[in-house]
C-alpha cells in the first residue's frame, strides 16, 4: 500500500483499496519477466522472492511517507475497516456461491473451463515462459494467457491445489472488482465542499488527514492562465458574469435578463467600446473573485470519511451485481404466458405487463408454478451474439480472459481519475512523477492487452483522450507535442513492458474488419442497456444544462468557463429562445477558431448523422450518436461544473457510446466469419467492456442527478417524480437476474451424484460421476479417470507428453480430460483450430487419430517415437471409442514395449521405456534429453 499511497495520492483512500490489484499485478509481472528471460524459474520460491522485492520497495515508501501514512490512518481508520468489510462480504458471498456449484464440467453448459483449466495447469508446470500448451504437445500457448498466469502466480504463493484455486479465483476476482469499483466511485462522488488543493506534501498533516479533492460542487480546478487564449471567446468576458451581460454593459446582469431585455443584437455590440468599458470592471471582478475563492479554500476542512461512502456503493452494484433488463423480461414473459388475459395494446410494454399481472394472479391463486428460470437466456438477448454482463460471467464461473480483466480495467479507470485530479490540484507535477504515471498507464494497458487482447483499442483510446482532456482542463489549451509524444510512449511502453508476450503471440483467427450486415433491434439492445443507458443519457442532459460559471483553480486562482461551455449552457437553458440566443452568439463571438466552430456545430451534425443512421436502418446507431455528440461537448468545460468527477463521467460516457456505436457499423473478422454468428465475439467482447466502464460512470452520475435535480430541483415536480419513478423501476428490475438466475445456475450441475455440499474442489464431481454417451446404451464412469488423474498429479513432475483419446470435444465427451486436469501435454485438444494455423492442427490431428486407428503395431510404435510420447492413457472413453487401439496397447505392454505404471478396473497408465526417469523422491520426470 505505501507505493499505492504515493501513486494514487489524489484519491480519497490514497490508493489503499486499489493496492491489492496493483500489488498482484506488479509481483506477477516481475516474476513473469524474469521467467520469460530465463533468469528465474516459475517456482514457489521465486514467487515469494518477487513479492519480497516488492515489499522492500513498500517498506522504503512507508518510511519516506511515514508521517503522512500515520496521519491518514488516524483520520480514516473507519474508512479502511468499512472497505475491508466490503471486500470480505464480496469474497465470502461468492465463495458460498462457488460451493453451491463447484463442478468444473457439465454436459450441456460446460463452458470453456476445460480449456482454461488446462492452460492454468500448463502454466503451473512451465518452468519458463511462454508456457507449454497442454492441448498441443511441444507447442506454447498461443493465446492471451497473462491473466491465467496471474491466477497461477497466486496459486504458487498459496500452495492451494489448482482444482480448488480455480473456484477461489472467481470470488477473488469478484471481490477485487467490488473494492476497485468502490474506490474509484468514492473518489469521484459529489460533495458539498472541496479540500485543500495541495495533497500529499510531506509534513502537511491536514492534507494527509483529508480525503483528497474530488468531484465537487465547489471544485478546486486548475490555474487560470491569464495569457491563455480560449477558443471562441466572447468579445468581452468577465469571470463571474454572463458574456451576454457584459456585452450589453449591464454589470451583474444574467443571460436571462439580457435575453429578455428586448435589446437587439446590434444594440449590444460595439466591440472596441465594450471591451474598454469592461476592462476595469473585469479586473476588479476577477480580483474580488480570486480573493473570495482563496478565502473559501482556506476555510474548508477535511471531509469526513463517511461522506460519499454509501453513495460509492452504487459502483460495485452497477458493475458486479445487477443484470440486464431481460432478466425481468423473462419473468414477465413467463407470467404473461400463464395468464388468461387477452388484453391487446400497441403501447410499448403495456400488453405484456397486463398479461403478466393476469399470470401472477394465476400463480398466487392456483397450484400452477412458474416454469424453470432460464439463466442462460439473458446472456443471449441479441441473436447469434453473446451478451454477458459481469454478474453473469462471475456466476457462470468460466475463468475467461474477459472476466480476469475486469478488476484490472477498473484499476485502469482509477489511474485515469488520478490523472484528472492530479492535473486539477497540483501546482506543479514533477517530471519524475509524470514518468511514473506514464509507465503505470503503459503497464496497465499492456496487462489488459495480454489478459484480453480485445481491450487494447478501447483503453488505448480512453487513455489518450484522458490526457487530452486533462490538459485542456488545466490550461485551456492542448499541447500537441506533449500529447503525441506521450501517446507514442504510452503504446510503445505497453508493447515493451509485455514484449515476451507480444513477440510470441500470433493472431491466427483475426482477418481484418468487416461491415455489419444488419443493426441490432432497439428493443433487444435496450433490454441490455436500458438502465445504465437511461442514467447516462439523463446525466448528459443534466450536465449540459448546468450554468457556465467560473470556478477556482490551483491556489485559488480563478478559472473561467470555456467558450464552448458557455455556448452549450446557453443553448440548453434558453432553448425556448434559441433564435435570439444564436443571433446574440453570432454577434458576440470574436474570431472563432475552426475547432470552436466544429465543436459548436457538433450537436446539429449529430442530429443529421443520427437521422442518416435511422434511414440506413441502424436505429441503435442513431440512439448512440445523439448523446455521443452532446457528451463530447461536456469534455471541453473548464468552469465550476467541470470538476474531475464530471469530466470523468463524460469521458466514460463518450467511450461507451463510441464503442457501442462502432459495433453497429463494423466487426472484427475471426474464425466465425461467414456464418450467422459472424459478429458474436465483437459484440461479446466490447459489450463486456462497456458494461464495466458505464457501470462506474452511472454510479457516479446517479447521486449527482438525485442531489442536483430530483431532491433539490425547483419546480418541474412532475418531471422529477417521473424520473425518480422510472429509475427506481429500472433499478429494481435489474435485480431480477441475481434473484432468479442465481439459483437456476447453481442447480445446473453435473447430473446424478453430487459431492457433499461445502467442497470447493472442482474435480470432486468425478469421484462418482457418470453420464451416458453417445446414447443411453453406453455409460461412462468418471471415477476411473479421476483415479488416474490423482495418480498423475501425485507422481509426475515436469512437462511430459501423454496420448489419450483422439476425441477432443468437451461439451459431451469430456475429451482431453487427462491433459486438461493435469497440465501434462496431450497430442491435440480443444480450441486449437482457433489458436493455430489449420495445417498444423490438421496434420497433428491426423497423426493422433492414426495412432488409435492403425491396425499395424509397428506403425503405432513409430508414432510413439514420432510424436515423442512419454505416457499412454487408457480409460472408459478410450475403451468405447478405440477398442482396437486399446488391444494393441495391451499387446505392446505384454511385449515390454510399454510399462504399466498404474491400473484400475477400467483405466491404465503406461510409460514408454526410457522416456521418463525417477527422482530420489519417486517422482517421474522427463529424462534430461526430453526436458
Amino acid at each position: 500500500w505505501p507505493l499505492a499511497f504515493w501513486v494514487f495520492r489524489p484519491l480519497r483512500d490514497r490508493g489503499y483499496f486499489l493496492s491489492r490489484a496493483l500489488g498482484w499485478l506488479l509481483g506477477g509481472w516481475l516474476l513473469w519477466w524474469l521467467a520469460s528471460l530465463d533468469l528465474a524459474m516459475n517456482s514457489v520460491l521465486n514467487s515469494w522472492l518477487t513479492l519480497a522485492i516488492l515489499a522492500l520497495f513498500g517498506v522504503a515508501a512507508a518510511i519516506r511517507q511515514g508521517q503522512d501514512l500515520r496521519a491518514f490512518l488516524r483520520a480514516n481508520w473507519g474508512l479502511l475497516l468499512g472497505g475491508e468489510l466490503l471486500f470480505a462480504v464480496a469474497y465470502g458471498g461468492f465463495v458460498l456461491l462457488r460451493m453451491g456449484n463447484p463442478d468444473l464440467w457439465q454436459l450441456w453448459f460446460g463452458g470453456e473451463k476445460f480449456m482454461e483449466f488446462a492452460m492454468l495447469n500448463g502454466i503451473l508446470r512451465s518452468p519458463n515462459f511462454p508456457p507449454v500448451d497442454p492441448h498441443f504437445a511441444g507447442g506454447i500457448i498461443n493465446y492471451y494467457y497473462f491473466g491465467l498466469y496471474l491466477v497461477a502466480y497466486l496459486i504458487k504463493l498459496t500452495g492451494i491445489y489448482a482444482e480448488v484455486a480455480f473456484n477461489l479465483a472467481i470470488p477473488s476476482l469478484f471481490a477485487l472488482t467490488v473494492i476497485n469499483a468502490f474506490a474509484v466511485a468514492y473518489s469521484a462522488v459529489e460533495v458539498v465542499k472541496s479540500n485543500a488543493p495541495n495533497i500529499g506534501r510531506k509534513g502537511q498533516e491536514s492534507a494527509a488527514l483529508a480525503p483528497s479533492p474530488t468531484a465537487t460542487i465547489e471544485p478546486v480546478p486548475l490555474a487560470y492562465d491569464e495569457g491563455a487564449t480560449v477558443e471562441g471567446e466572447y468579445r468581452a468576458t468577465v469571470m463571474a458574469e454572463s458574456p451576454v451581460a457584459m456585452a450589453a454593459n449591464v454589470s451583474g446582469a444574467s443571460d436571462d435578463a439580457v435575453l429578455n431585455s428586448g435589446a437587439e443584437p446590434s444594440e449590444l455590440v460595439n466591440a472596441e467600446a465594450i471591451t474598454e468599458e469592461a476592462t476595469d470592471e473585469s479586473k476588479a471582478t476577477t480580483h474580488s473573485m480570486a480573493e473570495s475563492t482563496r478565502q473559501e479554500i482556506a476555510d474548508t476542512r477535511p471531509l469526513s470519511w463517511t461522506t460519499g461512502f454509501f453513495a460509492a456503493l452504487l459502483a460495485p452494484i452497477f458493475v458486479t451485481v445487477i443484470g440486464n433488463l431481460d432478466g425481468m423480461g423473462q419473468m414477465v414473459r413467463n407470467l404473461a404466458n400463464m395468464g388468461t388475459s387477452q388484453f391487446q395494446s400497441s403501447l410499448p410494454l403495456l400488453q405484456p405487463l397486463v398479461r403478466a399481472a393476469s399470470g401472477l394472479r394465476v400463480v398466487l391463486t392456483t397450484p400452477q408454478t412458474l416454469p424453470n428460470y432460464d439463466f442462460w437466456g439473458p446472456s443471449r438477448v441479441i441473436p447469434d451474439t453473446i451478451n454477458e454482463f459481469p454478474y453473469w460471467s462471475f456466476l457462470f464461473a468460466d475463468l475467461h480472459p474477459h472476466l480476469i480483466g475486469i478488476p484490472l480495467a477498473v484499476l485502469f479507470l482509477g489511474l485515469v481519475l488520478t490523472l484528472f485530479l492530479e492535473m486539477m490540484t497540483e501546482r506543479r507535477i514533477s517530471w519524475g512523477r509524470g514518468v511514473v504515471l506514464l509507465l503505470l498507464f503503459s503497464l496497465l494497458l499492456g496487462a489488459q492487452a495480454s489478459v484480453n487482447l480485445w481491450e487494447l483499442p478501447t483503453y488505448l483510446g480512453l487513455g489518450v483522450l484522458a490526457l487530452i482532456v486533462a490538459q485542456f482542463r488545466r490550461s485551456g489549451r492542448i499541447h500537441w507535442g506533449i500529447t503525441v509524444g506521450s501517446s507514442v510512449a504510452y503504446l510503445a511502453g505497453a508493447y515493451l513492458l509485455y514484449w515476451p508476450f507480444f513477440s510470441n503471440y500470433v493472431n491466427v483467427g483475426a482477418s481484418g474488419v468487416g461491415l455489419v450486415k444488419t443493426g441490432d433491434e432497439p428493443s433487444q439492445w435496450l433490454a441490455i442497456w436500458g438502465l445504465i443507458g437511461f442514467v447516462l443519457l439523463s446525466w448528459v442532459i443534466y450536465a449540459a444544462t448546468r450554468p457556465a460559471q467560473a470556478g477556482a483553480g490551483v491556489a485559488g486562482k480563478p478559472i473561467r468557463a470555456s467558450g464552448v461551455e458557455r455556448w452549450l449552457a446557453g443553448v440548453t437553458t434558453h432553448f425556448d429562445q434559441l433564435p435570439r440566443f444564436m443571433a446574440l452568439h453570432r454577434a458576440l463571438v470574436k474570431g472563432p477558431t475552426l475547432g470552436y466552430l466544429l465543436t459548436s456545430a457538433l450537436i446539429p451534425l449529430a442530429v443529421v448523422a443520427a437521422a442518416g443512421a435511422w434511414f440506413w436502418g441502424r436505429a441503435v446507431l442513431a440512439l448512440c450518436l445523439l448523446p455521443l455528440g452532446l457528451a463530447w461537448l461536456l469534455l471541453w468545460r473548464r468552469g465550476r461544473a467541470a470538476d474531475a468527477g464530471s469530466l470523468f463521467v463524460a469521458l466514460l460516457t463518450i467511450t461507451g457510446f463510441a464503442v457501442l456505436a462502432g459495433t453497429q457499423v463494423v466487426y472484427l473478422k475471426d474464425f466465425l466469419q461467414g456464418g450467422n454468428a459472424y459478429r458474436m465475439n465483437t459484440v461479446f467482447k466490447f459489450f463486456s467492456q462497456v458494461w464495466v466502464i458505464w457501470g462506474i460512470a452511472a454510479a457516479i452520475a446517479v447521486p449527482r442527478i438525485w442531489r442536483g435535480f430530483v431532491a433539490r430541483g425547483h419546480g418541474k415536480w412532475l418531471l422529477r417524480g417521473a424520473w425518480a419513478f422510472l429509475f427506481v423501476a429500472l433499478f429494481a428490475a435489474s435485480f431480477a437476474y441475481p434473484l432468479w438466475g442465481t439459483p437456476a445456475r447453481l442447480d445446473m450441475r453435473f447430473p446424478g451424484w453430487r459431492p457433499p455440499h461445502g467442497t470447493l474442489n472442482g474435480l470432486d464431481f468425478m469421484r462418482e460421476g457418470r453420464f451416458d454417451w453417445p446414447d443411453p446404451s453406453n455409460t461412462l464412469e468418471l471415477t476411473y479417470d479421476w483415479q488416474a488423474i490423482q495418480w498423475l498429479l501425485d507422481n509426475v513432475r515436469g512437462n511430459a507428453t501423454i496420448v489419450e483419446s483422439s476425441q477432443v470435444a468437451y461439451y459431451r465427451e469430456a475429451g482431453s480430460r487427462i491433459a486438461s486436469m493435469t497440465g501434462i501435454s496431450g497430442i491435440t485438444g480443444m480450441h486449437e483450430g482457433e489458436q493455430r494455423y489449420g495445417e498444423d492442427v490438421g496434420q497433428r490431428g491426423a497423426l493422433h487419430r492414426e495412432f488409435w486407428e492403425t491396425p499395424d503395431l509397428t506403425r503405432m510404435q513409430q508414432l510413439l517415437t514420432e510424436l515423442q510420447i512419454d505416457l499412454v492413457y487408457v480409460g472408459p472413453l478410450e475403451h468405447y471409442l478405440h477398442p482396437g487401439g486399446v488391444e494393441r496397447i495391451e499387446e505392446l505392454a505384454a511385449r515390454g514395449e510399454l510399462i504399466q505404471l498404474f491400473a484400475t478396473e477400467r483405466s491404465a497408465i503406461y510409460m514408454v521405456p526410457g522416456r521418463l526417469g525417477q527422482t530420489a523422491q519417486g517422482y517421474f520426470v522427463p529424462t534430461p534429453q526430453q526436458s
